[in-house]
Formats: structure tokens, C-alpha cells, sequence
């Protein structure tokens, strides 16, 4: 069976084979749809003014964050920002952590802020909302002028940060080699003693003591020697963290279960993934399979690798997950689109995650060359 580009959760469906391959809306062919060039002119960010609130000729400005404690990722900042002479090129950007030089990295993302408030340019005062991930470290918000061409910081708000740095986040599937199992991986800041998978059968009875299988996780990380070169070794690198994986086993193949991940700090919101059928079942196989799509954060915000379309994608096939129709997703090639920007990547998981696509099927990405750390 086949679904076309151009339908919704309800179009036709064509025989091909016993494997039905469905193509999602997608930008262009993999490998070759060049999304927009960073903007974000980081190196010639200048900081005189940074948290002075007072400079640029004079300029005086206010930035106000709150809540300056954030319960969870995704939860949503709101930056009130006053200026006694708000300017057009006006813009408020987000890093993290809040101790690092505007000019030493790239922003995680920014609003234009007369193109966000249209009351800006006439009162000085705007309201903008920024939708904060978990990027295991706190957050700061600079008012800058000359976004993004050449930002010069003119205020700075005070650290906002998260209850528990040390969230799990971003759970994604993949299979193994093995029709009974089903690998999980998932982020944080750090492995602890108790960081692990758990996973039951889905049709067992409720109940806090159904049996659950449990095992601790592989943690491995990266850091900027292991990259090739600029951008990932200088403004776009940050420190990315743990990654745990799992592999969930003794399985039955088409069978449902549930699992969650985490550690005894944070455990994921129990999800819910159907175990492929096995190799020689007769029944079709519904595959969606894609390639170019980025990122575009969740507020509306401006990142440094935008691509305008990805939520689109993310949302169709979601449906189509939502209506239990793919046992697996294909991504191949160009994925988030980071391109030696770290963050890039904790943006592409919050897109996923709004979802929660790769935490309910298998989702296997193919590297290519918008996917690598250098050009």
C-alpha cells in the first residue's frame, strides 16, 4: 500500500508489494534541498552593554524573564522587554547557559521583537513568549540591537533556569537486528545510579504492580575533540549531555507495551510503541519513508538553521502514527539539518516530542551532508 504526498490520514491506498512505502510531504529530494544560511552573525556580536542595561549611545533598557524557575521542558518563558528607544533591528535572543559569552556561541533562537509586538516601535515595551527546552543548563535573554546582521547587546535578564536540569527528554526508538527487541535512547545531563528503561505489556491490568521489565542504561557522550571542525568545534558547539540507550528485550513480535525511561529524579511519560511483526508474517508492512527536513522551533522563533516547512512533516506523519497505521519510520538523510550547530538538535527533538513520534515508533535516521558536523 502506498500513500501519495498530496493525501491526509484518510487517502487512497494502492498495492505495491507485501512492504508499503508512504511518502510524506517533504521539502525536496535528500541531499539536496539547501535550507536557509545561518544568520545569526555571532562573531561580530559585541557586549559592552551586556547586563548594563545602559549603553549605545545612551540607550536604556530592561529585560524581565519569568518565571525564573522553570518545572519542566517545553514550559514557556515570558520576556517583557522596555527600551527608551526601540529600534526596527531590535531583537531578543535566548542563550544557555547564561554564563556564556554572546560572542563565543550561537544563540539556541531569537524573535525579531517589532515583528513579534507590534506595539514595540511606539511604546518601547513588547511581550514575547519563548517556549524553553531542556538543554541541561540555564538560560539568559539579551535585548540586542542589529539582529542578526551585527548584534550589539544593549540589556540582559536574569538567569532562568530549570527545576531538574537532569530531565529525561527526547525518547526515540530504533530497531535492532532482532525482531524481539526495540532499542530506546533518550537525553539528560548526566547518567546516575538509577538510570534506566522500564517496559510492560500494554494489554496487562492496570495497576502499579504490574510486573515491569527493568535494565540500566548505556551512557556514552561526545565533546568538541571529537568533531571535525567549525562550526561544531567553535560557536556551535555545547556540551550535549548524556544520550542512554536501552535495548528493550523479550519481546513478542505485534505485540503493544508500554515503557517510560529516566532516572528515580525523572521518569518520561509512559508511552506507548507496537513491536513489528516478525520476518515471514503475511500481513503488509506500512513504512513512511522521507528525507529533508530541519527544524523550526515550537514558538515561532527564529533558529540558527530555520526551515519553515519541518513541522509540517513532523505533523502529518504524526497523524498517520496517531491512526496506527506505519510500523516504522525512515528518515533518509538530512535530518535536523544542525551542520555543526549542537543546539540545532535539541530543537529537531522538541518538534519530534510534541508529538512524541520517535517515542511510539521506530524512527531510523540515515546521516547525509546536511546532517554532519562540518562542511
Amino acid at each position: 500500500m502506498a500513500r501519495g504526498s498530496s493525501s491526509g490520514s484518510g487517502g487512497s491506498r494502492t498495492l505495491l508489494t507485501s512492504v508499503a512505502v508512504a511518502l510524506a510531504m517533504v521539502p525536496a529530494v535528500a541531499g539536496h534541498m539547501v535550507p536557509r544560511p545561518a544568520t545569526f552573525a555571532t562573531h561580530k556580536v559585541t557586549t559592552a552593554a551586556a547586563r548594563s542595561g545602559r549603553g549605545l549611545a545612551g540607550v536604556v533598557a530592561t529585560v524581565v524573564a519569568s518565571p525564573t524557575l522553570l518545572a519542566a521542558d517545553g514550559d514557556v518563558v515570558t520576556v517583557v522587554v522596555n527600551c527608551s528607544t526601540p529600534h526596527a533591528a531590535d531583537g531578543v535572543v535566548a542563550y544557555s547557559p547564561s554564563t556564556v559569552a554572546p560572542n563565543a556561541t550561537a544563540p539556541i533562537d531569537y524573535f525579531i521583537v517589532a515583528q513579534t509586538d507590534a506595539g514595540y516601535l511606539t511604546t518601547g515595551t513588547a511581550t514575547l513568549y519563548f517556549r524553553a527546552i531542556n538543554m541541561r543548563a540555564d538560560y539568559v535573554f539579551y535585548l540586542m540591537r542589529n539582529v542578526p546582521t551585527a548584534p550589539s547587546v544593549v540589556a540582559a535578564s536574569a538567569p532562568v533556569a530549570f527545576a531538574n536540569p537532569n530531565e529525561a527528554r527526547a525518547a526515540r526508538l530504533i530497531m535492532t537486528d532482532r525482531p524481539d527487541e526495540m532499542r530506546v535512547m533518550w537525553s539528560s545531563a548526566e547518567a546516575t545510579p538509577s538510570t534506566r528503561a522500564e517496559w510492560w505489556p500494554a494489554d496487562a491490568p492496570a495497576g502499579d504492580d504490574v510486573p515491569r521489565a527493568t535494565a540500566p542504561a548505556y551512557t556514552y557522550t561526545y565533546d568538541a575533540s571529537d568533531m571535525c571542525g567549525p562550526p561544531a568545534t567553535t560557536v556551535g558547539y555545547r556540551d550535549i549531555g548524556a544520550i542512554h540507550t536501552v535495548v528493550m528485550t523479550s519481546l513478542v513480535p505485534g505485540r503493544a507495551y508500554n515503557y517510560t525511561v529516566g532516572d528515580d529524579s525523572s521518569m518520561t511519560t509512559v508511552r506507548r510503541f507496537v513491536v513489528p511483526p516478525a520476518a515471514g508474517t503475511t500481513a503488509s508492512l506500512n513504512l513512511v519513508v522521507y528525507g529533508d527536513m530541519g527544524q523550526l522551533p515550537a514558538d515561532g522563533s527564529s533558529s540558527q538553521q530555520p526551515f519553515p516547512p519541518a513541522p509540517n512533516t513532523t505533523r502529518r506523519v504524526a497523524a498517520e502514527v496517531d491512526a496506527g497505521w506505519p510500523a516504522a519510520v525512515f528518515h533518509v538523510g538530512d535530518i535536523s539539518y544542525a551542520m555543526g550547530y549542537a543546539a540545532i538538535w535539541g530543537i529537531f527533538f522538541a518538534m519530534q516530542d510534541a508529538y512524541a513520534l520517535q517515542a511510539r515508533v521506530p524512527y531510523q535516521g540515515v546521516l547525509a551532508n546536511h546532517a554532519s558536523d562540518f562542511p
